[in-house]
């Protein structure tokens, strides 16, 4: 039963942003900004995923596809965040912190982790940077007290997800290539996680972009 569990959620995990897609065309129209960049995101996790599975069927290394995913990622997560709550991250940080991060993230595949290896450092460090920026939006939120109706609100439901996806997924990220390098059994399961974690986060985007604003 459990191996039977494990094997689909690694077969299938990957068609969890299916369904935040689906809901984003249909109230394309209505979205606001940030959802729309929302959007965008999901579709483009979906095509990185369904890359990554062709090249490894065709016996390739799919990895330097990951390098790319994460940069582009925290990019646009960087702007949703921005976009879904004044004052979140101040106008003035934006750019310094994108650029920022594709030049750490440079760094680490010149110095330390080659476009074949798992960039485990640059997805580190995106996870606390998200965590730090979500920790702050809760912060204000508590503060501020602008949000009368929480589950109505789009920058809520994101920033939920991405403190459950970062917060839980962190321990995994920094010891990823340790992980890749295991058995294959000890890598499914570990990866069977992952796919748990991707569940609720393509199912919280999809609540987001059911949300008024």
């Amino acid at each position: 039963m459990l191996e039977t569990l494990i094997k689909f959620l690694n077969e299938y995990a990957r068609f969890a942003p299916i369904f935040p897609i689906l809901v984003g065309a249909i109230r394309f129209r209505r979205l606001i900004s940030p959802q729309k960049w929302l959007v965008v995101l999901v579709i483009f996790c979906l095509l990185i995923e369904f890359l990554a599975m062709y090249m490894a069927r065709q016996t390739q290394n799919n990895l330097p596809l990951y390098h790319l995913f994460i940069c582009v990622e925290f990019s646009l997560l960087t702007i949703i965040l921005y976009q879904s709550y004044k004052g979140l991250i101040p106008k003035k940080y934006l750019s310094p912190l994108l650029y920022t991060f594709w030049g750490l993230a440079i760094l680490n595949v010149v110095f330390f982790q080659k476009l074949h290896e798992f960039a485990s450092h640059t997805r580190t460090l995106e996870s606390v940077f998200i965590l730090i920026v979500v920790i702050r939006y809760f912060f204000l939120v508590l503060k501020e007290l602008k949000i009368k109706d929480l589950d109505k609100s789009f920058s809520f439901w994101v920033s939920t997800s991405l403190l459950l996806y970062f917060s839980v997924g962190l321990p995994q990220f920094i010891y990823s290539n340790y992980i890749i390098s295991q058995e294959d059994a000890a890598f499914f399961e570990v990866f069977a996680i992952r796919g748990v974690l991707n569940i609720l986060l393509y199912l919280f985007y999809g609540v987001a972009l059911l949300r008024k604003f």
